[in-house]
C-alpha cells in the first residue's frame, strides 16, 4: 500500500504501532459508515538521520505533529522548514519527502490513515496538496489527541481499539480549522478579522476598515474570508449577533427591543426579520418555546 523508502529507525523512547493492512482493509469493510480507519501510529523522539522519500506520494492520509526540533518537508509546490507546533497533513497521493534536521533533529508523532471520508474531512479543513502545512493553536491539545490515537493502538488490535483510534482521528480532522492555523500570511488576515468582529460583534463595522487595519483590499479580504469560514464578513458578524441575542433571550427577561439594542440593532423591527430569517421563529415566539422546553 506504500511504497515509500524510510531511512533511519530505532530512536531511543520510539514508539510505533502498525495493524495488518488486512485487518484494515476489513475493519473499511465492515464499518462502511467510519471512513476512516488508522493504520499506523508513533511517537519519535529526538529521530535523528530519520527521513521517507514518496516521490509517488502513497494511497493514506499522512498527519505529523512536530513536539521540538526541526525538520524540512518538501512537496512539488514548495518547500516547508518544519518547527515544533507545526503540523503537516499530507492528503493522499500528494509526492513529498520529508527529514528531521541534522543538528535539531525533530520529535514528532504522527500516524496514517485510509478511507473514503479523508477528502472530505481535509477540503473542510482547509488542506490541499498546495496548503499541507499549517500551525497548531494549541500544541497540547493536537498532541493529546496524536497521543490518544497511537495509545488505542498500543493496546490491541480489537474493533473497540480500531475504532477508537478512528474516532480520535475524526475529531482531529474534523477540528483542523479550530485547532491549526495557516502559515501562509494572506489567512492570518482572516483571523485577526475574526478577532476584531467578535470583539465588536455589536458595532457597525465597514468591511473597507477591517481591510485598512489588516492592510488588504476590501475585496480581497472579502474573498479570502469567505474562502476560509464559507461565509462572508456581514455573515459572520450577523451569526455572532444572533448567538448572543438567543444567549440574552433563554437566559434573561430583557424585553426584545432591549435585547436588539445590546447585539447591534437599533431598530427592534429590523432585529426580528433578521432574527426570523435565521431562526424560522420570531424572538418572542423563541423565548416562548425554549422557556416553555
Amino acid at each position: 500500500m506504500d511504497a515509500s523508502q524510510h531511512v533511519g529507525a530505532g530512536f531511543q523512547g520510539e514508539t510505533m504501532r502498525a495493524l495488518p493492512r488486512a485487518l484494515v482493509r476489513t475493519y473499511l469493510a465492515e464499518q462502511p459508515g467510519i471512513g476512516l480507519i488508522v493504520s499506523d501510529a508513533g511517537h519519535f523522539p529526538h529521530a535523528r538521520r530519520h527521513g521517507i522519500e514518496r516521490p509517488e506520494g502513497t494511497d493514506q492520509l499522512v498527519v505529523i505533529l512536530c513536539t521540538a526540533g526541526k525538520g524540512t518537508f518538501v512537496t512539488p509546490h514548495d518547500s516547508y522548514d518544519i518547527r515544533r507546533g507545526d503540523v503537516i497533513v499530507a492528503p493522499p497521493g500528494l509526492a513529498h519527502d520529508y527529514f528531521a534536521d541534522g543538528d535539531d533533529p525533530w520529535t514528532i508523532l504522527w500516524f496514517h490513515a485510509y478511507g473514503e471520508a479523508i477528502p472530505g474531512l481535509l477540503a473542510a479543513g482547509g488542506v490541499s496538496d498546495d496548503r499541507p502545512v499549517a500551525v497548531a493553536r494549541d500544541l497540547y491539545r493536537v498532541a493529546a489527541l496524536t497521543e490518544e490515537i497511537l495509545h488505542h493502538l498500543q493496546r490491541d488490535e480489537t474493533q473497540a481499539s480500531v475504532l477508537g483510534a478512528a474516532g480520535a482521528a475524526w475529531h482531529l480532522l474534523t477540528n483542523l480549522r479550530l485547532l491549526t492555523r495557516d502559515r501562509v500570511g494572506r489567512h492570518d488576515a482572516v483571523e485577526e478579522v475574526q478577532v476584531l468582529l467578535r470583539q465588536r460583534f455589536n458595532s457597525r463595522i465597514r468591511v473597507a476598515d477591517l481591510a485598512r487595519q489588516v492592510g488588504f483590499s476590501g475585496s480581497h479580504l472579502s474573498a479570502i474570508f469567505r474562502e476560509r469560514t464559507g461565509q462572508s464578513i456581514l455573515e459572520y458578524q450577523t451569526s455572532l449577533r444572533m448567538g448572543r441575542a438567543r444567549e440574552l433571550l433563554d437566559l434573561t427577561d430583557a424585553p426584545v427591543n432591549a435585547v436588539a439594542r445590546e447585539v447591534g440593532y437599533d431598530d427592534p423591527l429590523y432585529f426580528a426579520r433578521k432574527f426570523r430569517a435565521r431562526e424560522g421563529i420570531s424572538p418572542s415566539e423563541y423565548r416562548i418555546r425554549n422557556a416553555s422546553g
